[in-house]
């Protein structure tokens, strides 16, 4: 035969023509075609295999990049039962708000659930480091500096942590830190914020000259009661690990992407 056949079905179609055609015809070229052509069939599994097997590994690799990428709370210990659900809308004077009742949960609840919260936290940030790093995903002094807030962050939220785990922290300190969870872990970070500046400044008079936090103005200012406490800011720990609530607030920018016009900090 002068030309190889396509494959086998056009093998034997040309074998049967030249049977028809040919009294001497010799079984042995039919058994050689067979033969021959088992062996390319066999070529092509190995190679489509070889293709597969990469494909694979390269799909495999991919995943495991994304894995790093991926902020997993899956696999954490610590686990977290709030939801979209925990937020209501509160109209007053024709203006819709959004609230967080924290009157209906216990307190060992709310301190259960911020004490996993701040946990998760900290553990996103730490993956999104890691991250940055292993792909150089930004520029190293900023890696520097933002591992050094992480650091001084989780030194700082220690004594919280304490007070969380023993049941122990400020009722005002708890119900409006519970708001400010709530809020963040739904992506609601201008209200967080709102919530935060309320709990970090306390409801005494503002400092002077201080109008605006961030770029976005505090709600709701002038019912603030020079007559009130600002005891937060008398408790150089408390105030430590209010700071370190609002750095995990500033990180939770760059957890959601939140677009610079939803930007809380700079």
């Amino acid at each position: 035969m002068s030309s190889k056949p396509a494959n086998f079905l056009d093998s034997l179609i040309a074998l049967q023509l030249q049977m028809e055609n040919d009294d001497n015809f010799n079984m042995d070229n039919l058994t050689n075609i067979i033969i021959e052509q088992q062996k390319e069939e066999q070529k092509i599994k190995e190679q489509q295999k070889k293709k597969e097997e990469k494909t694979f590994e390269t799909k495999k690799s991919k995943e495991e990049e994304k894995k790093i990428i991926k902020y997993d709370r899956k696999n954490s210990k610590y686990k977290l039962t709030i939801d979209s659900s925990y937020i209501t809308i509160e109209k007053r004077d024709n203006i819709k708000k959004r609230v967080v009742d924290y009157s209906l949960y216990t307190n060992e609840y709310k301190s259960n659930e911020l004490y996993n919260w701040i946990h998760l936290i900290l553990e996103d940030w730490e993956s999104y480091i890691k991250e940055s790093i292993l792909n150089k995903r930004i520029k190293s002094n900023i890696i520097s500096k933002e591992l050094e807030k992480y650091q001084q962050c989780t030194q700082n939220i220690k004594p919280l942590l304490n007070l969380l785990q023993e049941k122990k922290l400020n009722q005002v300190i708890l119900d409006k830190l519970f708001t400010v969870m709530v809020f963040a872990e739904n992506k609601d970070l201008l209200n967080a914020n709102d919530r935060y500046i309320d709990l970090s400044i306390g409801n005494a008079a503002w400092p002077m000259g201080l109008t605006m936090v961030g770029i976005h103005q505090r709600t709701g200012k002038s019912s603030i009661s020079p007559a009130q406490v600002a005891y937060i800011l008398n408790d150089e720990i408390t105030k430590k690990y209010l700071q370190s609530i609002r750095r995990i607030l500033s990180f939770l920018q760059i957890r959601y992407n939140i677009s610079p016009s939803e930007s809380v900090y700079n």
